[in-house]
């Protein structure tokens, strides 16, 4: 009779025990899994401002999850002064709108800090044109067709959005990161070009608008208060 052989039944046992634990895993709904493994603790202003939003960093991570491709898997990586910008505009937006669900709130709050530096643009010249143009509507449509939070129009700058940031259709506008990336690439063109906020925005509405600036300046005015408040 054969005799059993102890350590090849243990080595046997852990096999089973690893597979089963991955097989319980990759059951798990995406949402359910840890998406802080790997990476840097988000700032201490980001946990805040989620916590006066009565969220938690969880619900930051099942966004990434449902968002693979959003900013907001880039924050953990973010200089601490970035972190806190981001986490200024989402209270801000927030505060403005509140009809714009959290997760699309850090969405565009993300994208403002990111895409204002890419494009070496002032994100609170960005912030408000978008509380001018939609109140921070990522889904805004207008009668004219200007779609998303910065009301760009796509049958005139498809061409531009196409190869600057590789949009395929104006449904892309009606993404909340993508709506503000096309908006802030706009505004940047145009300030290079005119020097001024006045003449920028102009361009930007396609005429001279006294009425447009003054709220724009109002908007500009109430963003720079609460970002003092916040001590940014």
């Amino acid at each position: 009779m054969a005799r059993s052989n102890p350590s090849r039944f243990l080595k046997f046992l852990a096999f089973a025990g690893v597979s089963l634990a991955i097989l319980c895993l990759a059951l798990q709904p995406v949402s359910a899994l840890d998406f802080t493994f790997g990476r840097k603790p988000l700032d201490p202003s980001v946990q805040n401002a989620l916590a006066l939003m009565k969220l938690t960093p969880k619900h930051l991570y099942q966004w990434q999850a449902e968002t693979p491709k959003s900013l907001l898997l880039q924050i953990h990586q973010w200089a601490p002064e970035k972190q806190e910008m981001a986490a200024a505009l989402a209270l801000y937006i927030r505060s403005q709108n509140q009809n714009v669900s959290a997760r699309d709130t850090w969405r565009m709050a993300v994208a403002f800090v990111h895409y204002g530096e890419k494009y070496d643009l002032p994100v609170d010249m960005a912030v408000a044109v978008a509380q001018v143009e939609s109140r921070f509507d990522p889904y805004a449509r207008s009668r004219e067709g200007a779609l998303g939070p910065m009301q760009v129009l796509w049958r005139i700058h498809s061409r531009l959005l196409r190869n600057h940031l590789n949009m395929g259709s104006s449904k892309d506008l009606l993404d909340p990161e993508k709506g503000v990336a096309a908006g802030c690439l706009l505004l940047s063109r145009y300030m290079r070009a005119h020097q001024t906020e006045k003449k920028a925005l102009s361009r930007y509405l396609g005429a001279p608008s006294s009425r447009y600036f003054k709220a724009f300046s109002k908007f500009l005015d109430r963003f720079r208060e609460h970002l003092t408040l916040a001590e940014i």
